[in-house]
């Protein structure tokens, strides 16, 4: 489709629940603008446990999430999900063992999700001290995939991005390659045993990257990833040999994604998402560009 027409998908974060538009009945700035949404439309976890939606009801917040998901992909619009979720052992995730989840995660926001402390990564997993909070944080993204798979509405899942940097807790700072490639298992293995299979999974390390080995040093292998991304690579050169692929990025552009797939390397070769400015082959530019 895309690939023999030579065109792209805009993409957008949070762009139909969030705008600045005020006009009666602007849900969309993208819509506001040009007529539609935008191809691509993306939510994060904190939607799901609303903080992104100003709500501290969580069931309530996974609800809205999938009313949300639901309406732009009846629109015509592609999903995904992106994961800023909490260092499990934060003070601000609360005990409800009363409650539909065993955590209450609505007190968390961006920050809490760039707390370093405790070995979050390494005690999330099974027998950690935290893998009560880490599987109920699981259990609230199950319950939104479940609720878009009934309508059998695919995600583009992009767990523990910018892997290589060292700001988020799963990064390269205070989780070493082991304990990640565990993490991102057993994140889509725990997901996959509540019934989920309509999440796309995707791998993510942020640039500058100068090698294929640099690239996939956190890779979680191929039984675990079907897409692949870069985020913010200036003056890239990546030479990835089991995919054919010798690919130069101009410096322009700060924000960039590579997208890759298993059988081929997309003709425009960058898809750019999350408030992200892309540069392309011909080597101009566009906020949020999707090819496939």
């Amino acid at each position: 489709g895309l690939d023999s027409a030579d065109q792209v998908l805009f993409g957008h974060q949070n762009d139909t629940h969030k705008c600045v538009g005020k006009n009666d009945g602007v849900y969309s700035d993208t819509k506001d603008v040009t007529g539609s949404i935008s191809g691509v439309v993306g939510i994060d976890s904190l939607a799901l446990t609303g903080a992104e939606l100003g709500m501290t009801d969580v069931p309530a917040a996974v609800a809205k999430s999938v009313e949300i998901s639901k309406k732009a992909a009846s629109e015509g619009a592609i999903i995904t999900l992106s994961t800023h979720m909490p260092n499990m052992s934060n003070s601000k995730i609360v005990a409800t063992p009363d409650g539909k989840y065993k955590y209450d995660f609505s007190g968390c926001d961006f920050m809490e999700s760039k707390d370093l402390s405790n070995n979050c990564a390494r005690e999330s997993l099974p027998g950690g001290k935290y893998n009560a909070q880490f599987t109920a944080y699981m259990d609230i993204i199950a319950d939104y995939a479940l609720a878009l798979q009934a309508e059998n509405i695919p995600v583009l899942y992009r767990p523990y991005h910018e892997n290589s940097g060292g700001w988020f807790w799963w990064g390269a700072a205070s989780t070493d390659v082991e304990t990640y490639n565990a993490l991102f298992r057993y994140t889509e293995d725990y997901l996959a045993s509540k019934g989920v299979h309509n999440f796309i999974y995707v791998y993510s390390p942020n640039g500058p990257i100068s090698s294929e080995e640099e690239y996939a040093k956190r890779y979680p292998g191929d039984d675990y990833v079907v897409v692949f991304q870069i985020k913010r690579a200036a003056n890239l050169q990546i030479i990835l040999a089991p995919y054919k692929i010798d690919v130069v990025l101009q410096p322009h552009y700060p924000e960039t994604l590579l997208h890759i797939t298993r059988t081929k390397i997309l003709p425009c070769k960058l898809i750019a998402q999350e408030y992200s400015v892309s540069s392309y082959e011909n080597g101009s530019s566009s906020s949020s560009i999707w090819q496939a």
